[in-house]
């Protein structure tokens, strides 16, 4: 607040990407509980990321063992408690993760599909918090050896756009995450 009684606008400190599923309900439910309910949301999702993940490496048996440890060491019910945009952070970098799992193990006939979907997952994550560049890069790495492994030139062509179209929307989407924010370079 001013001297004269005036208040300044504050810069956003959070991604407005990260605050979408608090959004959903904070109009119906109120703030508070829009947050809570935004938690819970985001909770279902790192569990359901969390099983494609497993199943993706390791099985069926390995996805559902992997949530029922997620479960009883309190990792994924905490989640719930937390009233920021962390959850969603969270949940957005742990299904970026799991569909890359899924990309790396799936077959030919669904690969394309596959990398659209983690590739748009990982145009998320770079939405969501600037710190998803550490979690992007060797996500996106992995992706750029399975699109250069295509079996055809065709194919390559084609998994490289599908890889690269989400990216760039993110990218695009950026000053309004931002709430255009103006970036200062060092």
């Amino acid at each position: 607040q001013q001297p004269d009684g005036q208040w300044t606008p504050q810069p956003l400190r959070r991604s407005m990407a990260a605050s979408i599923p608090s959004h959903l309900f904070a109009g119906s439910l109120g703030v508070i509980d829009g947050l809570a309910a935004g938690a819970l949301l985001c909770t279902v999702v790192m569990g359901s990321s969390l099983y494609i993940w497993a199943c993706a490496l390791g099985g069926r048996f390995a996805g559902l063992m992997a949530v029922v440890v997620a479960l009883t060491t309190e990792s994924l019910p905490l989640m719930t408690r937390h009233f920021t945009f962390y959850p969603a952070i969270v949940a957005c970098f742990v299904l970026s993760s799991a569909l890359c799992a899924w990309t790396a193990t799936t077959q030919n006939r669904v690969k394309s599909v596959a990398i659209l979907c983690a590739a748009t997952a990982l145009g998320a994550s770079l939405l969501v918090d600037v710190r998803g560049i550490i979690w992007v890069a060797p996500m996106l790495s992995l992706l750029v050896v399975l699109v250069l492994g295509s079996r055809s030139w065709p194919q390559r062509v084609l998994n490289l756009v599908l890889l690269c179209a989400p990216i760039a929307a993110s990218h695009s989407l950026g000053e309004w995450n931002s709430g255009g924010m103006e970036v200062v370079s060092l």
